[in-house]
């Protein structure tokens, strides 16, 4: 019989702090998703998405906001899976 016990979380390290992230539901990455779409929304509401998202992790979004983009990019890539917020940038700027 395929169980799945429990949700899964990350821990993670940055700039030296330890963080323990909850891996993000269909639902939530869909939020973020329609959250970060390009379509009239300036760059720091789609960060400001992004580091909401973060918050709901479990990553306070007073620390995200300290961080570099290019770090804050890769640490939703990683939590999330394939979701590549850098990846949409570039596509919408050709």
């Amino acid at each position: 019989m395929f169980e799945i016990k429990q949700k899964t979380k990350v821990d993670v390290k940055i700039y030296g702090q330890q963080f323990e992230l909850k891996k993000p539901t269909v639902k939530q990455i869909e939020l973020l998703q329609e959250h970060t779409s390009l379509d009239g929304k300036s760059e720091s509401e789609q960060f400001r998405s992004v580091c909401e998202f973060l918050d709901i992790l479990g990553l306070p979004k007073e620390f995200s906001k300290e961080m570099e983009i290019g770090h804050l990019l890769q640490l939703v890539t990683y939590v999330s899976g394939e979701l590549n917020l850098d990846k949409k940038k570039s596509e919408a700027g050709q």
